[in-house]
């Protein structure tokens, strides 16, 4: 699945989670707003959101 982060896009496996996004862009523990489809994600459901 190709996705884009701050208009850059990545390839990534379809099941891929938020919190598994961003521990391969190494941006764990940093301060984000998260969209998918332009809705937000709430910090508590990135690890089920995929």
């Amino acid at each position: 699945m190709e996705i884009l982060v701050n208009g850059t896009p990545h390839l990534i496996p379809a099941d891929t989670t938020v919190a598994q996004l961003l521990a391969i862009l190494e941006l764990q523990g940093k301060r984000l707003a998260v969209e998918v489809n332009q809705e937000l994600v709430p910090r508590s459901q990135f690890d089920s959101t995929a």
